[in-house]
């Protein structure tokens, strides 16, 4: 949710004894570096449980951190999930130092479908966090529990498929019950054996 930074006690945010936006001197501050373009008048940070506490945007521009994101849309910027967001051209992934678009995705059709881990949808790929899964159809993919999913021809564990795994054999319960450091080891090998051949 976004809040006015010059509203919150203190004109700052922090988590434990990290100060992340504040004001000072009349000017925005994040951490301990001054962002000159930032208007403390009309900025406001995205405050969330588990946020990042590097996501803000004035009147003109958005920011992450210390930069200005010159590229992404003010006017259309919305968060959709965790560390997901979107403008009218492009869906970004906030990694650690900054907020990058996903290559291929289509904000227009963008969808969030379930966390641990995060995946989503366009109406092309299918997505595990910002990498889209192989071969993955999302008419016929679903999700079925933390990091399985299937679709029509394939199981799979985050953006691998699992290797001769029957689609049909799979279900919820079955997804929850799995070992998945088994799944991880049996991907392993099979890698290793196509390596070999």
């Amino acid at each position: 949710m976004w809040q006015k930074l010059q509203t919150l006690p203190n004109q700052q945010t922090h988590r434990g004894k990290i100060l992340y936006w504040h004001i000072r001197d009349g000017a925005v501050w994040h951490q301990h570096r001054k962002i000159r373009r930032a208007d403390p008048a009309t900025l406001e940070v995205f405050q969330i449980h588990g946020g990042s506490g590097f996501i803000a945007r004035d009147k003109n521009h958005v920011y992450h951190a210390w930069t200005t994101l010159k590229n992404i849309d003010r006017a259309s910027f919305e968060h959709i999930a965790a560390y997901l967001w979107r403008d009218k051209n492009h869906v970004y992934a906030e990694h650690e130092t900054s907020l990058r678009p996903i290559a291929e995705a289509d904000p227009a059709t963008w969808q969030f479908v379930a966390a641990a881990p995060a995946f989503s949808r366009d109406a092309r790929h299918v997505y595990c966090y910002w990498d889209p899964l192989p071969e993955a159809d999302p008419a016929s993919w679903r999700h079925l529990h933390d990091s399985f999913s299937k679709k029509l021809r394939h199981v799979y564990y985050g953006t691998r498929i699992i290797p001769h795994e029957n689609p049909a054999d799979w279900n919820t319960e079955r997804a929850q019950t799995t070992d998945a450091m088994r799944v991880m080891r049996h991907i392993a090998q099979a890698q290793a054996d196509d390596t070999a051949a």
